[in-house]
């Protein structure tokens, strides 16, 4: 707890955790040469600070930092951290007005655990670190592990909105703020248009900064440098869109329409309207029968090749919108940049089938011709002392797109499920409201041949 009402001396108790605590640091957002602090026993102090003076008190150790914010309600020691820095907006840098309405929060990028080849990345606040507001202009920033692509959003005046890498913040000086002089405020005005030059209204575009400051030799290959979505507008009716508060740049702009289609552009810098046009996607045509007759409302959707989607760059060049079949069990289904993987249907009965897609050279149109879906496969399971529960399978393995299926009836000891598909299939039970495990845990269920059964256990 703070001890001085007038905010002359303060004293506070150092968190246990804090390991040798050697010096107290006076931070403020003016001069105050009469500070003085230090460490006595489990308690810090600091005194000669003014009377309403706004600062923070650091308190340095071996192993990391503790801090207090002084000079505002409810001010008091924090839990321990492992590092902190203040984050000061350079007087002189921005008025006044803009000074007063500065606001600091962290980020980090949201990162695939399987796709760790993702270039195009969003960010999400970082609850593991703390932003606490000093004084106008000034920020306090503490936290322990977080991710190393971090970085502290400096914004909410008239200014550009300026990034900070945490990387910067955690190998500083903690006693010396860092300095940010925000750039003057750019805009970036441009236009959509399709492959005949109409406006393409309602479509997201989104917009790409460096997720680390650019090098000089990021001009030849900006594309395949990791980046961080910093804007996302929609076009207007006439297809025009508008992105403000930018700094320098470079930039890329970014539009991916399901059925109108996708492009990229790289601007070096804003202040300079810009054009974007469609390359149209290509498309899959086909129809879906069962015993020769159309089969309407089945979904219709790509399923990716799992090699080439976790190798991607960006997921979305590989992914498409599902679409349902019509009363004449004909599709189009819009295809991606990145065309591979199989079309799986699936029927409103649950039968469902993929097909690989054919080869081809250069764009264009695919024809699937007609699909037809096989009866379900029959998976009988014959299992002792499994009252109360209902086994499920989760399948094929090694697949994208996969299906959960629930037992279709039981009698005795006898369950039995109708699977969609061929392939490899997980077993699962649950049983009373519990999940238990089921030995054996995998099934392989041919395509062809007498139906499978499985003599099976539950274990609770």
């Amino acid at each position: 707890m703070i001890a001085a009402a007038m905010l002359a001396v303060l004293t506070g108790a150092i968190p246990l955790e804090l390991a040798a605590p050697a010096r107290v640091v006076w931070i403020a957002d003016a001069p105050a040469e009469t500070v003085t602090c230090g460490v006595s026993a489990a308690e810090w102090f600091c005194g000669g600070i003014p009377d309403g003076a706004r600062g923070i008190v650091v308190i340095l150790g071996a192993n990391g930092i503790a801090f207090a914010i002084t000079g505002q309600p409810g001010a008091a020691i924090s839990a321990f951290r492992s590092w902190g820095r203040a984050v000061a907006i350079q007087r002189g840098a921005v008025s006044d007005t803009d000074l007063a309405r500065a606001k600091a929060s962290v980020w980090s990028p949201e990162r695939s655990r399987i796709r760790a080849n993702t270039t195009r990345l969003t960010a999400t606040i970082d609850a593991a670190v703390d932003v606490l507001p000093v004084a106008p202009g000034l920020f306090w920033v503490a936290g322990n592990d977080t991710d190393a692509d971090a970085f502290v959003v400096v914004d909410g005046g008239e200014f550009a909105v300026t990034r900070v890498p945490i990387s910067s913040l955690r190998d500083g000086n903690v006693e010396v703020p860092l300095l940010v002089a925000p750039a003057l405020a750019s805009v970036l005005i441009g236009r959509v248009e399709d492959a005949r030059g109409d406006d393409v209204d309602a479509t997201d575009v989104e917009l790409f900064e460096l997720l680390q400051p650019p090098r000089s030799s990021d001009d030849d290959r900006l594309l395949e440098r990791p980046m961080v979505r910093v804007g996302l507008v929609t076009t207007g009716t006439d297809g025009s869109f508008a992105f403000t508060h930018l700094g320098e740049g470079p930039f890329v702009v970014s539009i991916t329409d399901a059925t109108r289609g996708r492009t990229r552009m790289v601007v070096p810098s804003a202040g300079r309207p810009v054009t974007l046009r469609l390359t149209p996607p290509s498309r899959a045509r086909g129809r879906v029968l069962s015993q020769r007759m159309p089969v309407s409302s089945a979904r219709v959707r790509l399923v990716p090749d799992p090699q080439q989607f976790i190798a991607a760059s960006d997921a979305r060049d590989l992914a498409s919108l599902d679409v349902v079949t019509g009363v004449d069990g004909r599709f189009v289904l819009t295809l991606p940049p990145i065309a591979s993987g199989v079309v799986q249907v699936v029927a409103p009965d649950g039968r469902s089938v993929r097909v690989p897609l054919p080869g081809r050279s250069g764009r264009g149109d695919i024809e699937l011709g007609d699909i037809s879906l096989s009866e379900a496969r029959r998976l009988t399971i014959r299992v002792a002392a499994a009252s109360g529960c209902v086994l499920s399978a989760v399948g094929p393995a090694g697949m994208l797109g996969l299906s959960v299926v629930r037992e279709a009836g039981v009698m005795g000891i006898v369950h039995w499920l109708d699977l969609p598909e061929a392939g490899q299939w997980s077993l699962d039970a649950e049983c009373d409201g519990r999940l238990a495990l089921v030995e054996p845990a995998t099934v392989l269920v041919d395509a062809a041949g007498p139906p499978p059964i499985v003599d099976a256990r539950i274990v609770r």
